[in-house]
This record gives C-alpha cells, sequence and structure tokens, in this order.
C-alpha cells in the first residue's frame, strides 16, 4: 500500500526581494522570482527539505504512515442503538395537569403564611384587645388602658378611665360571707375631700388573701386600691370628689373563695 504524499508549502516573504507572497505561490509576485514549494510534515505541519527523509522539526517520517488511517468502524447493531435511543416522555393522560415545580409551591406556602399572619394582626388581634378592653359591669362601657402608680404596700393602685353612664351610680348585688369567715367592712367619706376610706376588722382576717376596693366616682373615673392583711393592712383611701360615688369592696380567701361583701353609695356629708 502506498503511503500519501505530503502536502506542499512555500515561504510566507519572496527570498528574492522579501515581498509577501501568497499561500502556495510558485512565483514572486512582485520580482517574478520561482518560488520553491517545500513539503509540509504531516506531524507538526512545518516544511521539510527536499531529500529529507525524517522532519527536522519533530522526527516524524516524511511520509504519512499507514497506521494513520483507522479501520472503519462497523455499525452497532439495531438493538444496541434502540437501547441508546433518548426515551421519549409517555404521553398524558387527556385532562391530565402538569404538576407544579417545587419552588411555586414553596413561593405559595410563604404568601399564605403572610396574609393568614396579616388577617391575625389588623383582624383578630383588635377584635381580642376590644372585647377585653370593654367593662363587664352594668352601665360602663369603652375602658381605657389603666394609668398604674406604686403603693406603699408593695401593690398597685389601678386608675381607670371610664365613659360614665347614668347607671355608672347604681349599686349591684352583694353576697354575705358564710359563717366561717368572721370579718367586718366600714366605708367613710371624707367631708371634707370627698376621699372615701375602706377599713376591715375581725378574727378571719389572717384567712383573706387580698381585698380589692374599687371607687367609681361621678367623674367617670374608677379607681381601686387593695387591702392585703397579711401584711398588716386594716384600711385604705382612695380619693373621691364632694359627690356621691359608688364604692365595692370583694374579698379572696386563700382558699380560693371569693365574696363581693359592699357595693353601696358613699354619700357627702356637707358640715352644718
Amino acid at each position: 500500500m502506498t503511503n500519501n504524499p505530503p502536502s506542499l508549502q512555500g515561504p510566507s516573504h519572496c527570498p528574492n526581494c522579501h515581498g509577501p507572497l501568497p499561500p502556495g505561490a510558485r512565483f514572486c509576485e512582485t520580482c517574478g522570482a520561482k518560488i520553491e514549494l517545500l513539503p509540509v510534515c504531516w506531524n507538526c505541519e512545518k516544511p521539510v527539505p527536499s531529500g529529507a527523509k525524517f522532519c527536522e522539526n519533530c522526527g516524524a517520517p516524511r511520509n504519512v504512515p499507514v497506521s494513520r488511517h483507522p479501520a472503519p468502524v462497523p455499525p452497532l447493531p439495531e438493538t444496541v442503538v434502540a437501547a441508546h435511543a433518548p426515551v421519549q416522555p409517555a404521553p398524558k393522560a387527556p385532562g391530565e395537569k402538569t404538576p407544579l415545580p417545587k419552588n411555586t409551591l414553596v413561593l405559595a406556602g410563604v404568601i399564605g403564611a403572610v396574609i393568614l399572619i396579616a388577617v391575625v394582626i389588623f383582624v383578630v388581634l383588635p377584635m381580642l384587645s376590644g372585647s377585653a378592653g370593654t367593662s363587664t359591669s352594668s352601665g360602663f362601657s369603652s375602658v381605657k388602658p389603666a394609668a398604674t402608680t406604686a403603693s406603699s404596700a408593695g401593690k398597685t393602685t389601678k386608675t381607670t378611665t371610664v365613659s360614665g353612664t347614668s347607671s355608672s351610680t347604681v349599686p349591684g348585688p352583694t353576697q354575705t360571707l358564710p359563717a366561717a369567715y368572721d370579718l367586718s367592712f366600714q366605708v367613710d367619706k371624707d367631708a371634707i375631700s370627698g376621699d372615701v376610706t375602706v377599713t376591715v376588722t375581725g378574727p378571719s382576717r389572717d384567712l383573706v388573701n387580698d381585698i380589692e376596693v374599687t371607687l367609681r366616682r361621678a367623674d367617670g373615673q374608677v379607681i381601686t386600691k387593695d387591702i392585703i392583711p397579711g401584711q398588716k393592712m386594716t384600711e385604705v383611701t382612695l380619693a373621691g370628689t364632694r359627690n356621691s360615688e359608688r364604692v365595692e369592696v370583694t374579698v379572696q380567701f386563700y382558699s380560693g373563695d371569693q365574696y363581693k361583701v359592699i357595693d353601696t353609695i358613699a354619700e357627702f356629708n356637707r358640715r352644718t
């Protein structure tokens, strides 16, 4: 088997006038000198001098070896071609919906959570706070936030302004203490300042956890203070006015029993 002859290549400039030469030119277009074309190495594509059997640049033989021509590759069997063929997706059944991408489902969940939080903040919480801030006593509504000041007994004095109505000074029902609890209460209204003082006496004071005294003033203000017998307290004074005002007293025992023992009107007695 004969080898393929190598391709020919000439210099890029004329060796006579040094003018540029186009590839494969046999004569110089400037001076007309004959250009010698040299065979090109099949391995490194460098010119090979005439008569040389090996390339001076890479040492490859001048002619292309027979082994450079690969043997033809036989075609693959049809079964192998079919096994490597791309798998086509099965056709969808009529009416079958394409499932949403995972990122879309996550985004939809986040949006739903934000909407739910907004509903809770702007709808549910205002409704709950509105119902919690409304007085449950008859004749009182629209309770404003309580202003709290520290008392000398370690408890707190709660002052709450209420939009009073004509029924705010109407006493409600009271409860009678069981015979096991021996306590006495006295309500006095100062003839000059109008302040209301509530006093408790009796041997059962050691069984009392807390006594809550509430003054509903004629100007609509509600003041609440506590008598704590465990802290050696026997009375409490609430700032009143020179008008008739409603006084409520509720007793809570350590046993958990609770009784509203006083709900009355404290009258202002003018001096004569």
